[in-house]
Formats: structure tokens, sequence, C-alpha cells
């Protein structure tokens, strides 16, 4: 059974020539025959790239630049959906970060054993307070 809340990607393939080939008249489209596969797309590993433009102040030679938006490890390379992504695989998947760490590799990305499990547990720390906090 085929969750009907599954994004879709529709295709359409359409004749170039719509002319026909018998008497050479104009043909009317009357329908379409819908098909519907499963596919599966495997994660994909990309490198965000944040440029912060700086200015100064010609006059006071003031510099400022944009901060940088709050993240969970701060000047850390990973972002909140990479950190995610570990996390879950590793609780809820039960995958261990060992094997992870083969997957990334086939990623192209090789990050170490250490690497990840400083990363699950700055996780950790960073929702410790939901945790702690009492429930309504």
């Amino acid at each position: 059974m085929i969750n009907p809340d599954l994004p879709r990607e529709e295709r359409i393939i359409d004749l170039e020539d719509k002319t026909c080939k018998t008497c050479s008249s104009e043909m009317t489209a009357i329908g379409e025959a819908i098909s519907e596969k499963v596919d599966f797309i495997l994660a994909k590993i990309i490198v965000i790239r944040t440029k912060r433009i700086k200015y100064t102040c010609t006059c006071c030679q003031t510099l400022v630049a944009t901060p940088m938006p709050a993240e969970i490890i701060d000047k850390g390379i990973p972002t909140d959906n990479l950190l995610a992504e570990i996390v879950a695989k590793k609780f809820i998947y039960h995958l261990p970060l060992y094997r992870q760490r083969q997957l990334f590799k086939t990623m192209g990305v090789d990050f170490s054993l250490s690497t990840l499990s400083d990363w699950v547990a700055a996780v950790g720390n960073a929702l410790s307070p939901l945790a702690e906090s009492p429930i309504n």
C-alpha cells in the first residue's frame, strides 16, 4: 500500500509530433494513461558556503559584519540537519556511529568516530533543557 500523502514528482511524456501519420491532420488529446512507481532517493551530502558581508565606516573605521545564525555547535562544520540525521540513525534506527562513519565515507566525507561521538554529545547537551523541563 502506498501512502497517498507521500510527495509526488510528475513526469509528463508527450508526443513531439502531434500530426497523424495516416492523414496528416492535427491530433487531439483525449485522456491520459497514468502509472505510479515508488522511488528511493539516497541521501546526499552538500557543503553550504555562507558568506557574511562585512562593512566598514570610512569615517571612523568601525567594522561591522552580520552575525552567524545560532547553531548547535558554534563554529562547527555540521548543520542542524546533519546532526539530526546522525542522532536519528543512532537512537531510532540503532545504527552505530562506526557504521555511519562508513556510510559517510562512501558519500565523500570522512568524520572520525570521536568527532561523531562529540557531535552526538553536543546534541544531547543542547536538548538537556527539554529533558529537565516539567511536563504540563
